[in-house]
């Protein structure tokens, strides 16, 4: 049982813990950084219906597989995520939020390839998805050397197993994130 408002504090947690990685980190030493003088995305970026999915899908993720969120009331879950963007996106949460809700969006190919991709990497990361588990982006994801990987964390370099590098979930799920999110950013943004 949650105490009163914490599914609030954990909803602004899971917001700060993914700046860096998914949305400074890319592009960091792109020519976006370069030519604009920051590392943060550019201003369309929120807008985009990949990105909203992918994000929004692994906040949810995280949100219901590490914090039992399906199992909360629907006021519970709605209240986390208008906190997890605005703690993410501030005075512009509103609109995101907007978007998220939209019925028509939800169903829209993109946000659905995203959101499903990002609960795949969610699920890897916790473990709770073998990588024996039937899906395209995992396939691919398991031919990728962990060692090509661009935003791997160097903690994980030390888990790979030379004779199955691909075995350990959370490589397997920055190999998804990389071949999904990343690539997507790369295409489109970068």
């Amino acid at each position: 049982m949650f105490g009163f408002g914490k599914h609030k504090k954990i909803a602004r947690g899971i917001a700060h813990s993914i700046i860096e990685p998914m949305i400074k980190m890319p592009f960091i030493g792109s020519k976006y950084a370069e030519d604009n003088d920051k590392q943060f995305p550019p201003d369309n970026f929120f807008e985009d219906q990949y990105v909203v999915g992918f994000i929004n899908g692994f906040a949810v993720g995280v949100w219901n597989f590490q914090f039992g969120g399906q199992s909360k009331s629907r006021k519970q879950n709605e209240e986390f995520i208008f906190e997890f963007w605005l703690a993410l996106r501030g005075q512009s949460a509103g609109k995101i939020i907007s978007m998220v809700k939209n019925e028509s969006l939800k169903e829209s190919s993109l946000f659905k390839e995203a959101t499903d991709a990002a609960l795949t990497c969610v699920a890897l990361d916790l473990g709770l998805l073998r990588s024996e588990f039937n899906s395209p982006l995992l396939e691919e994801a398991k031919t990728l050397d962990p060692k090509d990987l661009k935003f791997l964390d160097v903690k994980l370099m030390d888990m790979i197993d030379p004779e199955n590098p691909i075995s350990n979930t959370q490589i397997l799920s920055q190999a998804a994130k990389e071949l999904s999110f990343y690539k997507y950013l790369n295409d489109h943004f970068l």
